[in-house]
């Protein structure tokens, strides 16, 4: 009688992380911090791919070594060190799967002074140009349409639009609407606070959350005396990290996302994710990058670029209109539900890995 039939090995991959994902997958698993921070690694480890990490150096305890399931291969403090440690995890048969800047440039550079060419996949936001891609990589995980179509033209042709969102099974999003009108508005990257906190200081003890840096608060302060505001920052965020803001998120009332310009790039993404699983309305800078338009779904209201009066206005609007923004939070979370999920997006960056032989 002959015996099974030997499993044949799975897909092979190595994954280079930007920020320390070590505690990020454990607080996932912990329940304590939502998948899509992820970005799929999960998905693909869930089906019984090889996944080997590089991440940026960090203490871990030998207990935590040992609980979590994923390889970590290696460690980087500076590109010299990840270029040696990607040299060292990949062979002919892996891919690589990167998503940030400093560590696809530096795949590239490894790849093209090394013994070994490995596929390299990159997820990108469209902060590279195009042609910079095309001969570069093997394929592309694109979360705006317009980049996807550019990089296509130019003859790239393993690539495939996804949408980031959130992960609408995270318990923490698990929340009633609180009873007092309140506005959250913790991210970072491209945000003009300037804007926002004049528009808070105009609007009647408004409770509000904001992240801000010193450096951006307006010089009267004075500003500040109408405000019920609590102040977080400077602080350099990381996944990890994104558990504390996460009770602030559960009590706000509307997210607002102030940016310093048009963004082509899906920048606000992130804290959009937020406001689209708990069932929020979104106050935002108008965005090419986002990838769907909140008027025209129903989950919110465009201000322009450095408009106060915008922000006043809506703000104040759906302050005191209770059911619009009962409405807008419930066309949030169906527009998540039907569309815009993270269950959705790592199947979708599985399904491309695996149909394209990567």
């Amino acid at each position: 009688m002959q015996g099974p039939e030997p499993r044949k090995p799975g897909r092979r991959y190595v994954v280079v992380a930007p920020y320390p994902v070590r505690p990020t997958v454990e607080g996932i698993y912990a329940g304590h911090l939502p998948r899509h921070h992820a970005c799929g690694i999960d998905r693909l480890e869930a089906k019984d791919c090889s996944v080997k990490l590089i991440e940026p150096c960090m203490a871990i305890s030998s207990d935590l070594r040992r609980r979590l399931r994923l390889d970590i291969f290696g460690e980087w403090c500076d590109p010299l060190q990840l270029s040696r440690a990607i040299a060292h995890a990949v062979r002919r048969d892996a891919t690589l799967y990167t998503f940030s800047e400093l560590s696809l440039g530096t795949a590239l550079i490894t790849r093209r002074l090394g013994r070994y060419r490995p596929r390299i996949v990159a997820l990108v936001h469209g902060e590279y140009h195009p042609s910079y891609l095309v001969g570069s990589v093997d394929g592309a995980i694109c979360l705006n349409d317009d980049y996807a179509e550019r990089l296509e033209a130019l003859g790239l042709d393993n690539v495939v639009r996804v949408m980031w969102g959130p992960d609408l099974g995270f318990r923490g999003y698990e929340c009633d609407l609180p009873e007092r009108f309140s506005v959250v508005s913790i991210g970072r990257s491209g945000r003009d606070m300037q804007s926002l906190l004049r528009a808070l200081g105009a609007v009647d003890k408004v409770p509000a959350v904001v992240n801000v840096q010193t450096s951006v608060l307006p010089a009267n302060t004075q500003t500040f005396d109408k405000l019920t505001t609590h102040l977080i920052g400077p602080h350099n965020f990381d996944p990890a990290s994104y558990a504390r803001p996460i009770e602030a998120f559960r009590h706000a009332s509307i997210f607002v996302v102030p940016l310093i310009r048009q963004f082509d790039t899906p920048v606000g993404l992130t804290e959009v994710n937020d406001a689209l699983a708990l069932g929020r309305p979104i106050v935002m800078t108008r965005s090419r990058g986002l990838g769907f338009d909140i008027e025209a779904e129903g989950l919110g209201i465009w201000v322009d670029p450095g408009d106060v009066d915008g922000l006043i206005n809506a703000i104040t609007m759906l302050r005191d209109d209770e059911p619009m923004r009962r409405e807008m939070g419930i066309n949030a979370r169906s527009f998540a539900e039907r569309r815009w999920n993270y269950d959705r997006f790592s199947a979708d960056i599985d399904m491309f890995m695996a149909s394209r032989g990567f």
